[in-house]
């Protein structure tokens, strides 16, 4: 009772371009190419679900001892201390990676992009580096986030 056409003021749906980049953030300054660059969302309230899918045709010039990012996120993520939002991988191809090794990708605070990370059963946690990455490859991966 009560309810009005205002609850779904903040709902809104679109798209955005995710671009792979190494620690400088930069997704695109670095000459990097892609055969497939799709992201999607959903945003309800503060609650932003994402999903994107990027396959790399020319790494360019990313610094290789560097971590992997993906970047342009629709919306900048929440601005406060130890926030922090996991993507799930759910396709990795063409990436020097154990068998054992599982992608994910971390949102932090006040950002619009993510780092990746894959997770090892024996070893923990590690960065993944773009050294890992190769041409042909290709992320898919989604995820919720607070803004």
């Amino acid at each position: 009772a009560g309810m009005t056409s205002e609850l779904l003021d903040r709902y809104q749906e679109g798209t955005w371009t995710p671009t792979i980049a190494d620690s400088s953030k930069d997704g695109t300054g670095e000459s990097q190419a892609y055969s497939v660059q799709l992201g999607n969302y959903t945003k309800i309230g503060r609650v932003v679900y994402a999903s994107f899918s990027v396959t790399i045709s020319d790494l360019g010039t990313l610094t290789t001892s560097q971590n992997v990012r993906v970047e342009g996120l629709p919306f900048t993520s929440k601005n406060v201390g130890n926030y922090s939002a996991t993507f799930s991988v759910s396709q990795m191809d063409s990436a020097a990676i154990t068998a054992t090794s599982s992608p994910v990708g971390a949102l932090t605070g006040n950002e619009t992009g993510m780092q990746m990370f894959q997770f090892d059963q024996a070893t923990g946690i590690a960065i993944l580096t773009v050294a890992q990455l190769s041409v042909g490859g290709s992320i898919r991966a989604s995820g919720f986030y607070i803004i």
